[in-house]
């Protein structure tokens, strides 16, 4: 995130200070700033102990501090909460209308944003292959794979033979709806795993004694063949919990098992142990050695022509061969993400702890992500993610818990924990209450004859 001073103030006062500004003049961009971007409460915080999300948002306020007329933003919204994100784009806008700041952002995680755009670049292996008006570039794209993260009132459009105009928002998208005959959506039953697999019981953990506690009498029970996606806004604790599951932390008070035996924490760093793996918030953190062939070797048992020829296979079956040669450090945040996946895979767990899997990652990529979490849940392994990607989450999850301060707040199958959220929920519920993906919506469309 390119972040450069150890306290949230001094990060903010790095740009203007670069500027050559004055102490006084420095001082109120700063606060301009903090208001701006809602970074009052987090002001005198060490950036080591912000969120992930966080430290997301403070950087993004940092590069405005700079009173930049052109802002280059790449994933802005990765690491924030559906909330958080909402806030900053609705910052980005004032921005552009009120201060005549252009705005390039590179994104996957499109579909709120979309609707902001003036114009719209889409790229494939290096190419432009759309360029123009949001619609334009809707109708262009409409087979593409790019598609998939497109906002769900223009997929909708699209399905129906692109009626009018291209809709701007969920109430255009509504109003499309308005002239079908939509049947309710048709409940589904999700797996039942049965074996627990990790259990925590009463869990707290305090960073300090004096703190509030980051996780708070969480008890919760993995089991065997079930994906569980974990939800809530920056700085809940979803990390410190999922630290805690890895064994990376000791817990406070509480217990936690695995296997049906008592759990100890880690030391620091081993990321992979025992049958349970975590895929960090930072996946070049797994990476050790000079190229992606090496690293994926290191984990793999045997000697050295095997472990090679093994991990090859493994990378081509992921579609990963071509990165094999190269530095880790040298991959987009997408391929780090890919081949930090394969190479806690290799490992073999049979529980596997995933935060922000989908950060970096376009439409089909996650769709691949899906598929992976789906075969690993049929060979009865267990999955916890924690996500921000509320999308993602019900489209791929048997199960979602909503965290609030560190405490659980609510788990159900997603049709109703997303019924029950009115802020937390994918935009195709809005658009269509009761409808978790946009294919969902689709077919059944299509199997009442509604599109052409």
């Amino acid at each position: 995130m390119g972040l450069v001073s150890d306290k949230v103030w001094s990060e903010l006062a790095f740009a203007p200070e670069l500027s050559g500004l004055t102490k006084d003049e420095v001082r109120l961009r700063v606060g301009e700033t903090a208001s701006y971007f809602g970074l009052r409460d987090l002001f005198d915080r060490h950036v080591e102990t912000l969120s992930g999300g966080e430290k997301q948002l403070l950087s993004l306020a940092a590069a405005a501090a700079g009173d930049p007329v052109l802002l280059l933003l790449d994933e802005p919204t990765s690491m924030l909460d559906p909330i958080a994100a909402a806030r900053f784009l609705d910052t980005l806008e004032r921005m552009r209308r009120d201060l005549g700041v252009t705005v390039l952002l590179a994104e996957h995680r499109f579909s709120s944003l979309y609707p902001l755009a003036d114009r719209v670049l889409a790229l494939e292996n290096g190419r432009v292959i759309a360029d123009g008006t949001p619609g334009d570039a809707a109708k262009t794209l409409s087979a593409s794979p790019l598609f998939g993260g497109f906002p769900p009132e223009i997929r909708l459009w699209s399905a129906l033979g692109c009626p009018g105009k291209c809709p701007a928002s969920i109430a255009d998208g509504r109003a499309l709806l308005t002239k079908t005959n939509l049947p309710a959506p048709t409940p589904t039953d999700g797996p039942t795993g049965s074996e627990s697999l990790l259990s925590a019981e009463n869990l707290t953990f305090y960073f300090e004694k004096n703190a509030p506690p980051a996780v708070t009498d969480v008890t919760l029970d993995v089991k065997a063949g079930r994906h569980l996606c974990i939800l809530g806004g920056n700085g809940a604790g979803k990390t410190t919990l999922l630290r805690l599951l890895a064994g990376l932390l000791p817990p406070t008070a509480g217990k936690l098992r695995l296997f049906g035996k008592p759990y100890k924490a880690y030391k620091r760093g081993a990321l992979y142990k025992e049958g349970v793996a975590l895929l960090p918030q930072d996946p070049s953190a797994l990476f050790l050695k000079s190229t992606v062939l090496e690293d994926l070797t290191d984990v793999l048992p045997g000697k050295k022509e095997g472990k090679e020829t093994a991990a090859r296979s493994a990378a081509e079956k992921a579609g990963l061969t071509g990165l094999l040669a190269r530095h880790p450090l040298d991959l987009s945040g997408g391929e780090c993400q890919r081949a930090a996946l394969l190479k806690i895979l290799l490992t073999k767990p049979r529980v596997l702890l995933l935060d922000e899997p989908t950060k970096g990652l376009d439409a089909e990529g996650k769709r691949a992500l899906r598929e992976t979490v789906r075969r690993l849940t049929d060979e009865g392994k267990a999955v916890v993610t924690v996500t921000h990607d509320v999308e993602f989450a019900a489209a791929a999850a048997d199960e979602c818990a909503f965290l609030f301060r560190g405490e659980i707040l609510s788990r159900s199958a997603p049709a109703d924990f997303f019924a029950k959220n009115r802020f937390y929920t994918p935009a195709v519920s809005r658009l269509a209450p009761g409808y978790l993906t946009v294919e969902a919506l689709a077919a059944a469309l299509r199997e009442g004859g509604q599109t052409p």
